[in-house]
């Protein structure tokens, strides 16, 4: 896929047309939220333009934006979030208690989106989600490419806790997910069913382990 690059003087009505687009197909019957994937580019967004975004499309509504800033720029995401009527999301790329912390205590972000997979495990991300509830922040999981046991866990977890509001789904590795979990995902009126099979409810046998062996190299994350 070859990125486009939008000319910095075009870029807000650009997205604000796209949004306007989106609302003439789809109505109010569907919420929005944006993502800025900023939070590990070396050389990511200034404060001045995740604001002008933020501006430009608040009129829209949207739920939330995600990695409006590089998580190098604390001091960036707490001025943005103090500016923003949109709320700010972030943590995907956030290990532990010990990164996620600052941001919590700061109110820079209105959501915490930890991947149970990177951020150190079930328990931990527990921790984090109650940490953020001691100052009114909300949580929306990250699960990336996860297809199978951290999905799954993901899924319990989200349905556990009252203050998650999201579970990332992605819908490119469908076909995955159904090799792996008992379950099907399935999402009607943009709500998850609540998984029904016995403990995390996943496949794990010697045939699925070969078949989706690890290939070294083969992996990246962002």
């Amino acid at each position: 896929m070859k990125r486009v690059k939008i000319p910095h003087s075009r870029l807000l009505d650009e997205l604000a047309q796209n949004f306007e687009g989106l609302r003439r197909e789809f109505g109010n019957d569907i919420d929005f939220a944006i993502d800025g994937h900023e939070g590990a580019e070396p050389n990511s967004i200034p404060v001045s333009e995740a604001v002008a975004i933020a501006d430009a499309l608040s009129r829209f509504r949207l739920r939330f934006y995600e990695e409006p800033l590089a998580y190098t720029n604390l001091e960036g995401y707490c001025e943005l979030r103090n500016q923003s009527s949109i709320p700010i999301a972030g943590g995907e790329s956030l290990a532990a208690m010990e990164q996620f912390h600052p941001f919590i205590q700061r109110k820079a972000v209105d959501l915490i989106q930890p991947d149970l997979g990177f951020v150190g495990g079930l328990s931990e991300t527990v921790q984090l989600i109650h940490h953020a509830e001691a100052f009114n922040a909300g949580a929306a999981l990250h699960t990336g490419a996860a297809v199978g046991p951290v999905l799954a866990a993901s899924w319990h977890l989200a349905a556990a806790c009252a203050s998650v509001e999201w579970l990332e789904t992605v819908v490119a590795p469908r076909s995955i997910q159904q090799d792996f979990l008992v379950d099907s995902l399935e999402i009607k009126d943009g709500c998850l069913c609540l998984p029904t099979a016995p403990g995390m409810g996943t496949r794990l046998t010697p045939e699925l382990r070969q078949k989706y062996r690890f290939i070294r190299g083969s992996g990246q994350r962002t």
